[in-house]
C-alpha cells in the first residue's frame, strides 16, 4: 500500500509550532512532503516551495480566511503530486503523531471516498479537518478534487458557508459522497465536555495523533519551545 503524507508550513509556523511537531512523523512509515510559503530547508523530510500564484485568489477573505486558503492550495498540490499513490494523508501542521498510526482502522475503504472527523458539540456539527485521508483510487477522486480547487472562486457558495475555511468547504463537498467519519460509535454529542468539534479526543485517532487547534491549546503546548 502506497501512502503519502503532507503537511505544510511556512518559516514563522515552522519557528513556533510545526518544528516541535514534524520530528514526531518519524512514527509514519511512507513518503512525506511538506508544502512552505517560501523556500527554506527542514532537515530529513522532503519539502516543496509552493508556486501559489498559479492560482486565482479569491477576493473575498480576511486575513485568516487567506491562511485556510493558502492551506488547501496545498492539499489541492498534494493530491495533484499524489496520483501515484492509493492514498494521500494530510496532516495540519499542528497535529502531533503518538505513535505509529494502525492504518487499517483509519483509511476509507470501497466507495468511501475520505475519512476524517467529524462530531457535533455545542458549537455545532463541524469537519476537523486536520486528519484528512483521500482515496486516490476513488472514481470520483478526480471530480472531488476539481470541485474542491474551484470552490473558493464560487462566491456564493463561498458567503453560504459559516467560516470561509478548508474544512467547511471540504464538509460541504463531502456531502454528496459516502466517507467514513472516525468519531468513536459511542460518541454522545450530549455530554457537556465533549463541547467543540474540533481535536481528535472521542475518535480513533486519539490513540496515534493530538491535534492543538486554536490558540489556547498552542500555547499550552508550544509557548516555551525553541526550533
Amino acid at each position: 500500500m502506497r501512502i503519502l503524507y503532507a503537511s505544510g508550513t511556512s518559516r514563522s509556523y515552522f519557528s513556533t509550532i510545526s518544528g516541535y511537531t514534524l520530528p514526531s512523523w518519524r512514527y509514519l512509515v511512507g513518503d512525506k512532503v511538506i508544502y512552505l510559503d517560501e523556500e527554506f530547508s527542514i532537515p530529513s523530510i522532503n519539502t516543496k516551495t509552493m508556486i501559489f500564484e498559479k492560482w486565482k485568489e479569491p477576493s473575498l477573505f480576511s486575513v485568516a480566511e487567506k491562511k485556510f486558503y493558502r492551506k488547501s492550495r496545498c492539499i489541492v498540490q498534494a493530491l495533484e503530486d499524489g496520483k501515484k499513490y492509493d492514498y494521500v494523508i494530510w496532516l495540519d501542521g499542528d497535529v502531533e503523531v503518538i505513535k505509529q498510526p494502525n492504518l487499517d482502522e483509519l483509511l476509507p475503504k470501497g466507495n468511501q471516498i475520505v475519512s476524517a472527523v467529524q462530531k457535533p458539540g455545542k458549537d455545532g456539527t463541524g469537519l476537523d479537518s486536520g486528519f484528512v485521508a483521500f482515496n486516490m483510487k476513488h472514481k470520483d477522486l478526480g471530480v472531488l478534487l476539481s470541485e474542491y480547487t474551484s470552490f473558493w472562486l464560487n462566491k456564493e457558495r463561498l458567503r453560504a458557508l459559516p467560516y470561509r475555511f478548508d474544512a467547511p468547504v471540504l464538509e460541504d463537498i463531502l456531502k454528496k459522497y459516502e466517507w467514513l467519519n472516525l468519531v468513536d460509535d459511542d460518541y454522545d454529542a450530549d455530554d457537556p465536555l465533549r463541547k467543540h468539534h474540533c481535536g481528535f479526543d472521542y475518535t480513533r485517532l486519539n490513540k496515534y495523533f493530538l491535534h492543538y487547534w486554536g490558540k489556547k491549546l498552542k500555547k499550552e503546548r508550544f509557548s516555551k519551545k525553541k526550533f
